[in-house]
């Protein structure tokens, strides 16, 4: 071969690898040696674009048009401007040309920059002419300037994604040439983290990602050092603030921006006569400060005061741990309470003190029976009547009570199935509202922001306020996060309240402020209301639900919401009631047995997995026929006459069980006497009213919800609340707070900061407070 014809198979393969022409319809290049006239180009291996170099020689045909990569079916916009116009580029037979001999690009400077644009590049070949039209990626330089024969420049547009670009030089007689992949888009660097606390003298490790390496580190403003290459820094010896910088190889930055506080330290306030109240104060440390208790070894003495001591521990977010011992002294307000307020004339009771200053003297008002002044023992006097206890400590605070004496009647007794069915109907879980049910008038307090009260405003109510639309009329009250529903006379059904997610079960409505009547297929037997969905048993024992259904808690075999009901599919049997967790349902069938479905991260529906259901699954675990259901947040329980079962989530120990582990299978809760009446599962807790009056429950306790004069953050066995009335009729464990159902009225405990206990005062307590008393006729239900 002589050095001509080497120099053209040269030009063929240079062509082949680095431009492509567009000519109207198709793309050519010289494919063979027959053009030996023709000025050679660069040769391959002084072109700078190394990818286009590794194309294989195919590439040479390409399409007639500048790519749209915006509207390109099954590719993303790489560009944010819209591609050039297609004249650019719109070629004729007269003006063909080929490649070797006339027009091509053959080096582009530099081949490669950031996403957000404005790299100066050069782009040179052959053929270039005064007025040619640069384009990066089908997008038009609207700077572009020729600096020199066959040489152009313009700063790249901005792109979207990483991707490598065609550089195309359009020319005067709308001929288009091009170096595919010519130009290479980098994203930019990024540096982890953005923020950071830190504390004086100790280090933070900084990276980059994106960009071209190599990385470079400075302090771009405030003290400390960096390490350049390894993006270590080194705070100050005092505190402040340092902005951190990263650059790439192309330019791009990235800064970080870091505080420096001084070395955490805690101190602890005055404490003369504090033992009830403690200031902490705490300076330095890495926000954020985290706060707890570490062990804490409290008591009570004879007087129910809790004595003890506790390690408070602060945490900042560099893991430096400071703790402070406290001793506890808290002294309890002074209470008294009847063993049984309502006496039969001629027996005896027990009245009894607790809290205040010991010693305690008992006195008596009105009527004519008889107290021991210092024992509370009471003699009922032979005639009906009443009379109030007064109770006297050292320190001269008082305590007041009353008793009533009636006579005994004889009752009709419902069957244990009836008298759980009733209860179960006055029974409910919410969260920052209570309503109770009284000679079928219906009353509400607590937080109102959606208007879930019923009273036509957005006003919190810290004492019972009457939902007047719905007159005498309602059976059954239930209440979710932010809605309220009521079962009234006819088997007709109203909501109202918080109606975003189609809980009211009205249509696509707004919030109401006031009872809506929700349009069913039948007359309804009950109802249940979960965080944000609502569910009814109507007469023919199927259960229909809306609402929410991200995780398939309405049973319809989908994830689709309703905003109107929908019948739940495949439950095997009639249901006798439905209760509802956050977004899981359960429901109790005609046979005793119970399903579930929904949302089973942590177990909640029982079935041995954590799967969730889109429609009914069977508990497992359960022993005997179950007479009543409740479902807490993320957990569950059933009872027969004599045991409690739960599973699901237990971070509180809300499953009973000695420990903290969930459970994918129902399991006994251990402690509890073998007689249950009645119980309720809260979001974090679960309640059990039991034989000879009691009231225990287990779980979280961190508002007091337990009752047991402690504030433990969690109990996993049942205790014993302290103070509640002997003559339960039912309990409802809400989210953070726990109410009972007593003769003269309702008697709640734990968090009160929305008005929950219906009192006035916005105060909690960590046993039950005296009894809210809404009428003198007996409460019927409640529901939280």
């Amino acid at each position: 071969m002589n050095l001509r014809q080497w120099r053209s198979v040269n030009l063929i393969f240079s062509v082949a690898f680095l431009s492509t022409v567009y000519l109207g319809g198709c793309a050519s290049g010289t494919q063979n040696g027959s053009d030996t006239d023709a000025e050679p180009v660069l040769d391959a291996s002084t072109a700078n674009n190394e990818e286009a170099e590794s194309q294989p020689a195919t590439s040479v045909a390409q399409n007639t048009k500048i790519p749209d990569l915006e509207n390109s079916e099954g590719a993303p916009a790489l560009f944010n401007q819209a591609p050039p116009q297609s004249d650019l580029c719109q070629n004729h037979e007269d003006h063909k040309r080929t490649a070797g001999a006339q027009a091509f690009v053959s080096r582009v400077t530099p081949s490669e920059g950031p996403l957000t644009g404005g790299t100066p590049i050069t782009v040179s070949g052959r053929g270039i002419p005064p007025g040619s039209r640069l384009l990066i990626g089908g997008v038009e330089c609207v700077d572009a300037k020729m600096d020199a024969p066959n040489t152009l420049s313009c700063e790249t547009p901005p792109a979207n994604q990483e991707a490598n670009a065609d550089v195309t030089v359009a020319l005067p007689d709308q001929t288009c040439i091009s170096m595919a992949e010519g130009f290479r888009y980098v994203s930019t660097v990024s540096v982890m983290p953005r923020a950071r606390s830190t504390i004086e003298g100790q280090t933070v490790q900084l990276s980059a990602t994106g960009g071209k390496p190599p990385y470079t580190f400075l302090v771009l403003s405030g003290d400390g050092s960096v390490d350049q290459a390894k993006g270590i820094y080194t705070a100050p010896g005092q505190p402040g603030t340092a902005v951190i910088q990263v650059k790439d190889s192309l330019g791009s930055t990235s800064e970080s921006v870091i505080s420096v506080s001084p070395p955490l330290a805690i101190q602890l306030g005055p404490t003369e006569g504090k033992e009830q109240e403690y200031t902490l104060t705490v300076v330095g440390g890495a926000p954020p400060l985290t706060y707890a208790i570490k062990n804490s070894d409290e008591s009570q003495d004879s007087n129910g005061n809790a004595v003890g001591k506790a390690i408070v521990t602060v945490t900042d977010a560099t893991g430096t741990e400071r703790e402070v011992a406290l001793n506890i002294h808290r002294m309890v307000p002074l209470t008294i309470f009847a063993s049984n307020p309502k006496m039969i004339v001629g027996k005896k009771t027990k009245i009894v003190a607790a809290g205040g200053k010991p010693p305690y003297k008992f006195s008596i008002t009105g009527g004519s029976g008889v107290l021991d002044e210092s024992t509370g023992d009471l003699t009922a006097p032979g005639d009906e009547g009443s009379s109030t206890l007064i109770v006297t400590d050292a320190a001269g605070a008082t305590a007041q009570t009353s008793v009533s004496y009636v006579k005994p009647v004889v009752v009709s007794v419902k069957t244990p199935i009836e008298a759980l069915q009733e209860s179960i109907k006055m029974v409910g879980a919410g969260f920052g509202h209570s309503c109770v049910v009284n000679q079928g008038n219906l009353r509400c307090w607590g937080d109102n922001r959606y208007g879930e009260v019923g009273d036509g405003t957005l006003e919190r109510r810290t004492r019972p306020t009457l939902v007047e639309p719905l007159g005498t009329s309602v059976l059954q009250v239930v209440t979710g996060y932010s809605h309220t529903c009521a079962l009234v006379k006819g088997g007709r059904v109203e909501c109202w309240g918080d109606n975003r997610y189609g809980q009211l079960g009205i249509g696509p409505s707004q919030n109401s402020l006031q009872p809506q009547e929700v349009d069913l297929s039948l007359t309804a037997d009950s109802l249940a209301a979960g965080q944000y969905h609502t569910c009814a048993v109507l007469h023919d024992g199927s259960v229909y639900c809306w609402g929410s259904n991200r995780r398939g808690q309405l049973g319809t075999g989908d994830l689709e919401p309703s905003n109107i009901p929908l019948k739940v599919l495949g439950l095997t049997q009639p249901a006798k009631y439905v209760s509802l967790g956050a977004a899981h349902s359960c429901a109790l069938l005609l046979d005793g047995s119970v399903q579930c479905w929904g949302f089973n991260g942590s177990g909640q529906l029982g079935d041995g997995t954590l799967r969730d259901r889109l429609k009914p699954v069977a508990v497992l675990g359960l022993q005997g026929k179950m007479n009543q259901l409740s479902a807490g947040g993320f957990h569950s329980c059933s009872a027969n006459a004599s045991e409690v079962y739960c599973w699901g989530h237990n971070n509180y120990g809300q499953l009973g069980q000695e420990n903290l582990n969930n459970a994918q299978l129902a399991r006994q809760v251990k402690g509890l006497p073998h007689s249950i009446q009645a119980i309720s599962a809260g979001f974090y807790h679960t309640c059990a009213a039991v034989g000879s009056g009691q009231v225990q429950c287990w779980g979280n306790n961190q508002s007091g919800q337990l009752g047991d004069g402690s504030i433990a953050s969690r109990q996993t066995l049942p205790v014993v609340v302290k103070g509640v009335e002997t003559t339960i009729s039912g309990i409802a464990a809400g989210v953070d707070h726990t109410c009972a159902l007593v003769d003269t009225g309702v008697q709640c405990w734990g968090a009160n900061d929305l008005g929950q206990f219906g009192s006035r005062s916005l105060e909690g307590s960590r046993v039950p407070v005296r009894p809210v008393a809404l009428t003198h006729a007996p409460i019927k239900t409640i529901t939280q």
